[in-house]
Formats: structure tokens, sequence, C-alpha cells
């Protein structure tokens, strides 16, 4: 008894949020208090898509366009991206979509796990905002979530 009543502090101090890395909770409110119907996600790189794992329900409504196959689908954690050149038309075709504002999140580490590189895929997303103006950005502990939007001349510029 005494032993175990030794490991209650301890337990509890690895417990609080501040103890993690992250704060999926609090990354997942952000997501939930400023997505609209229809925004898209880009995850750099995909493996970053974890961060939606904790707290699901606010990603659910945003729409993964390099998402290749899920990650029940693909028996994986995160799932099997798309290729990068399939991006691009993903990309495009979301764009003369309707319902939509062409918002699109951004989801980064601030400090990548060792062992996880940028890939071709990564650039062509981030290629693919560079035609968008940020417009909120958002530090939650280890995660970074950036917002865009088109810029003011119309759609974005695929590729810029």
């Amino acid at each position: 008894a005494v032993w175990a009543a030794g490991l209650i502090g301890p337990q509890q101090a690895v417990r609080r949020s501040s103890a993690r890395p992250d704060n999926l909770r609090a990354v997942s409110a952000v997501v939930a208090a400023n997505e609209r119907r229809g925004d898209a996600v880009f995850f750099i790189p995909s493996e970053t898509r974890v961060v939606s794992l904790g707290y699901p329900a606010p990603f659910r409504e945003l729409r993964d366009l390099a998402l290749g196959e899920s990650p029940v689908a693909s028996g994986t954690l995160t799932g099997i991206p798309v290729p990068a050149q399939e991006l691009a038309t993903r990309f495009a075709a979301w764009q003369r979509g309707a319902g939509h504002d062409g918002r699109v999140w951004v989801v980064r580490w601030r400090n990548p796990p060792p062992g996880v590189s940028v890939t071709g895929l990564d650039r062509e997303e981030l290629a693919l905002t560079g035609g968008m103006r940020l417009i909120s950005r958002w530090s939650v502990q280890s995660v970074v979530l950036s917002l865009y939007q088109p810029d003011r001349a119309g759609r974005p510029r695929l590729g810029a």
C-alpha cells in the first residue's frame, strides 16, 4: 500500500497536459471552433495525420485531399497517401467544386520527430498553398495549425 501511494504523485504528473509534448484536445478544439463546411486539410508530413486520431470529430469535417486509402482500409495507423502527381489533380477538382470557400488547413509539427523527412507529396502540398493567403496560425505545444484561403484575385494558383 505504501509503494502504491508513493506512485500516485508521479502518475498524476505524467497525466497532466503540460507533461506531454502535444495537446490533441486543444488542437481539435481549434479546428472545431474555426472550420467551415468544405475546408480541406494537408498533414505535412503525412505522418502528422496522427494528430487527428485522438479527437477525430472536427477532422472528419475536413477534406483530406492527400489521403489515398484510409487507415482502416489500408490496415495502417495513418493511411496511404496519394502520389504527389495525383494531389494536384485532386486539388484542382476540389477547387472547382461548390459549397466551400476554398480554405485549406495545414497541420505540422513544430519540430518533426527524428526520422521523419519531407517527401515529394509534402512539397506538392506546400506548393499548392503557396498561391494562398495565410489568415490564421495557432501553435498548440508541438503542433502548428495554419489556415489559408484563396488570395484576393480568386482561386489559388496551382504550383505557385
